[in-house]
């Protein structure tokens, strides 16, 4: 579920609730119409990842999707924590999750429906 907090030119932020009841607030920092935007997504204020998400178009017919994501824990850790907590375990999730997004998105542009929960597979941080 999406709870819209404020959706005007200044300002622009919801809360998501994922099927797990985790609730999420996205402030959305640039709109950038037909190219993407971007967003900080965190529980809390101090605890927010910056996400980027890009389109472009490929040709007439078909677009090219881009999401990039800065996790807010590797402001706070030391370098080699950072890189064996996103070698072992983030990076691995993280894959997953935008995979499943993409897949999510893909089935909404091929058949125009709601994407079934879950689609194509559950997700520990979400699910």
């Amino acid at each position: 579920k999406n709870k819209t907090i404020s959706w005007g030119r200044e300002s622009r932020s919801d809360q998501i609730e994922y099927l797990n009841g985790t609730v999420l607030t996205r402030q959305f920092l640039t709109w950038i119409p037909n190219e993407g935007f971007d967003l900080l997504i965190g529980k809390s204020q101090a605890r927010r990842s910056l996400v980027l998400w890009r389109l472009s178009e490929k040709s007439q017919n078909e677009s090219e999707i881009s999401i990039s994501v800065h996790p807010y824990i590797y402001e706070h850790w030391s370098s080699w924590k950072t890189q064996i907590l996103h070698y072992f375990w983030i990076r691995r999730r993280l894959r997953s999750y935008l995979g499943s997004v993409l897949g999510g998105l893909d089935y909404f542009l091929r058949f125009g429906k709601h994407t079934p929960k879950n689609f194509p597979r559950s997700h520990p941080w979400f699910s």
